[in-house]
């Protein structure tokens, strides 16, 4: 044995380090998993505040001309909202992401709202929710 061998920093772990350890891993798995949590949540918000924009414009629209705008489609929909209609008022402000290539309004999934006209005069709109696939459980909108 030399002389310095006693005086080294010898490493020790301490039930202490061992907890705070499990703690901190503990912590961000838990953050991790809210934000998976949080990204559904996110998804289905950006849907009930696109629908409510949406209606807020229709309202707007039936409002200016006295009848609720053309909706036989989803594109046609687009069209008279934003712009493509008799006085060329702009009902509604979409991003290029709501879109698609088409000119739809997509849901955060990327699949297209259904849209009709309903026999009470209102607009209903249906997502197919995450599975992509309208008449399933997880679809959000008009039954």
């Amino acid at each position: 044995m030399t002389f310095a061998e006693p005086f080294q920093k010898k490493r020790v772990v301490t039930g202490y380090g061992v907890c705070a350890v499990v703690i901190i891993l503990a912590f961000l798995l838990t953050i991790g998993s809210m934000g998976l949590r949080n990204s559904a949540f996110d998804r289905r918000t950006r849907i009930y505040v696109l629908v409510t924009n949406i209606q807020t414009a229709i309202l707007a629209y039936q409002t200016e001309y006295g009848i609720p705008p053309e909706a036989a489609s989803n594109f046609r929909l687009v069209k008279v909202l934003t712009g493509d209609n008799p006085r060329k008022i702009e009902f509604l402000s979409l991003k290029p992401s709501q879109l698609n290539p088409d000119g739809e309004i997509i849901d955060p999934w990327g699949t297209p709202f259904q849209i009709r006209a309903g026999a009470d005069g209102k607009v209903h709109m249906k997502s197919a929710g995450p599975d992509k696939t309208f008449g399933t459980g997880d679809d959000i909108g008009d039954k």
